[in-house]
Order: structure tokens, then sequence, then C-alpha cells
């Protein structure tokens, strides 16, 4: 038995606690087999996110007055579809509303002399809204007509004419009727109107086919002029957006460590400072990466380097 074996049994025999020790930190020392963290670098291109917008229901293309290069905003609108002929039919709801209305104001107001003093004054008020009414929807009509408004514009103008001249037949019918009947409760009334009128914003706002960009961008290609006859789903413009993009990489493997949704760090040549991204795919062969904090100067097609520490 050598002297080293002599040893080492009578440290096992008379130290058991202290050759544990030894062994824990040899582990610790040579970290386990754990592998150590590693920072990823990887290149790849810029892809701007462009996309067609369609047209939402066959029909004439109204209000069409941006242009290729145009700036435009999130929500802003681009476009109206005017569906059959282009005419504009109020809507039930309005109808409805109106009604509503006029039976709130007589709970409210109540019976007798009074009343009918408030119905006179109601007609009176009616008239005047209606007139203010159509002359707003003239003037909207004369501007849908040569592109200047869309149609959903046109169609609220057409609504409210409608209401203001429902509302003017109640006010009409409350003064002749001069009611002796005992009013409704003010509260409830109070309720149906203001349901009816989300109602009828509904109504109005689906009416009008309007659509609005989908994100902040560049108007590119315009497909159809102004007024022109178009089918469900038929490409009206392209749109690219400025803030936001998709950074592709070429891979020859799939690394399962960069797993959708980490936040990665991107840089590319003639920026100074670098930019975040997030890991929307990753592929056999390509890894898909989307940022919203693009800077407009990065064009499409540039260089972009990609680093993450797993």
């Amino acid at each position: 038995m050598t002297s080293f074996t002599l040893l080492f049994q009578t440290y096992k025999r008379i130290y058991p606690g202290v050759l544990v020790l030894l062994l824990l930190f040899a582990c610790l020392t040579a970290g386990c087999g754990r592998p150590a963290r590693q920072t990823v670098h990887l290149s790849g291109k810029v892809e701007l996110v462009r996309t067609a917008v369609q047209a939402p229901a066959a029909g004439k293309v109204q209000g069409l007055i941006v242009e290729k290069g145009e700036r435009i905003r999130k929500g802003e609108p681009l476009f109206g579809i005017a569906a059959g002929n282009g005419k504009t039919e109020p809507g039930p709801k309005a109808q409805e509303l109106a009604k509503a209305q006029a039976e709130l104001r007589r709970a409210q107001g109540g019976n007798g002399a009074a009343d009918r003093a408030s119905a006179a004054a109601a007609v009176q008020s009616a008239l005047a809204s209606l007139q203010a009414a159509s002359n707003n929807y003239q003037k909207m009509n004369r501007l849908y007509s040569i592109g200047g408004v869309s149609k959903r514009q046109l169609d609220m103008a057409a609504q409210n004419q409608a209401l203001a001249q429902n509302n003017l037949a109640a006010a009409q019918a409350r003064l002749a009727r001069a009611q002796s009947a005992p009013p409704e409760d003010p509260a409830a009334l109070q309720e149906k109107v203001a349901k009816l009128k989300e109602a009828y914003e509904a109504e109005a706002r689906q009416s009008g086919n309007e659509v609005t960009a989908p994100f902040t961008g560049l108007i590119g290609a315009v497909a159809v002029k102004n007024g022109a006859a178009v089918q469900a789903g038929q490409d009206i413009l392209t749109l690219t957006a400025t803030t936001e993009c998709y950074i592709r990489i070429p891979q020859s493997s799939k690394d399962p460590r960069l797993e959708a949704g980490r936040t990665v760090t991107l840089s590319a040549p003639g920026l100074q400072k670098p930019f975040i991204g997030i890991i929307k795919e990753n592929k056999d062969n390509e890894l898909v990466i989307f940022s919203d904090q693009k800077p407009e100067d990065l064009p499409d097609g540039a260089t972009v380097d990609m680093e993450t520490t797993v």
C-alpha cells in the first residue's frame, strides 16, 4: 500500500466530514460540468412591414385622397366604400333614438300648460336643428361627390339629418296631443336613450365601410382611382410601416436557446444607438425578429447585428 493510499484511508476513518468538504470544493471549482453562459452574435437583413389594404365590401371607392409617398398615422381614414348606388338610407336606430328622446322630454316636462309650452319650444328647437343638419348634409354631399370626405362622414351627416327629422315629428306630435297621460319613469327613459344612442352610433360607423390605416407608415402604390367600382377583397393601396420592421437571420440549424419571446439587442452600421427586438419565430433555417422601435432611416435590406446572452 502506498503512502498516499494510507493517508487517504486514515482521513476517511478519522475525518469523514473533511473529505466530504474537499470533494464538494473540487466539484464547485470544476463547475460540476455546468456550461457557462454564452453571448450569441448573429447578423441578418431588415424586412419592412408592408400590407395591401383591401376593400371591405363591393361598391365605389369614395374619399380616396391619399397619394403615393404620403405619411399617414395609425387609425387615420384611408377611403370608404359606397355600397350599391351610393345613396344613404337612414337606419332604424335613428328613428328609435328620436322616439326615445321625445319620450324622455315628455317625462321630464310634465302635463298641462307647462307641458304645452315646453312642447311648442321643442318644436322650434327641432326645426332649427333640422335646418342645421340639412345644411350640413348638403355640404357633405357636395364634398363627397368630389372625393373630399369619406363615405362614413357622409353617412353620419345623413343619419344626423334623419334624426333631426324624427325629432321634429316627435315634437310636433307631442304638441298636437297635448298629453294628459302620466309620464313614464324619467330614470328608465334616460337609460333607454343612452343604450339606443350607442346602438345608433355603432350603426352609423358600420354603414360607412370606412377603412383606416392599420399602422403608421407611408402610402405605396395606389391601385384604383377615387370613384372606381371595386369588389370585396380587392387591393386598393399598399402601406409600408415606418415604426416597425422584421429582421430575418438565416441559420443552418435551429438553436433551441433562442426561444420565441426572448428580447435581443439590435444594432446597425450608421446608427449611433442600438434598439430592441423580440424573437417572433425560430425556424429550422431562419430566425425572425420583430422590432417596433425601428428608426425610420433604417432602409429595407440593411444589415442588422443581433446580440443576446443565453
